[in-house]
């Protein structure tokens, strides 16, 4: 018994039937992988890219900031703000403290941690947190959509 080989001709008797190879694989007869460019342009091409996405996300940033400079710091925002202060300090389980019905432990506490970590304990930490949730919300949106 003769098999036909992937050019349409019959190929040599005993051999073993290829019943399905993966596409782009040699000798499946599918498309050739995609020719990818690895040259200098292609890298340059990526900083760039890279560079201008930080300094949109850094205009946006500042713009958000802005914004959120015209609404008061409340008691809800001081509260994250010292919640995150206190977990700063060692407190990470929070002993002590009452917390709200709608617990911030895993969403909002470790990004006041870390601009508290950079900042300190001012009220501007609850307008830069802000902006900050408003910016990686938005990274993430546009990444999603990209994909």
């Amino acid at each position: 018994m003769t098999t036909p080989a992937h050019g349409g001709t019959p190929g040599p008797t005993g051999l073993p039937v290829r019943t399905h190879t993966a596409p782009g694989q040699p000798g499946s007869g599918g498309p050739p992988p995609p020719v990818t460019a690895a040259g200098p342009d292609s890298l340059r091409r990526r900083v760039l890219t890279a560079a201008a996405l930080v300094l949109v996300a850094a205009g946006l940033f500042l713009c958000y900031v802005t914004v959120s400079a015209k609404a008061p710091v409340t008691s809800d925002g001081a509260g994250n703000a010292l919640q995150a202060w206190s977990m700063l300090h060692g407190d990470w389980l929070l002993r002590g403290w009452w917390l709200s019905d709608v617990s911030f432990y895993t969403t909002e506490l470790p990004e006041y941690l870390l601009v508290e970590t950079v900042r300190g304990l001012t009220p501007a930490v609850v307008h830069t947190s802000a902006a900050l949730t408003y910016v990686l919300l938005l990274a993430g949106a546009a990444w999603l959509a990209w994909r």
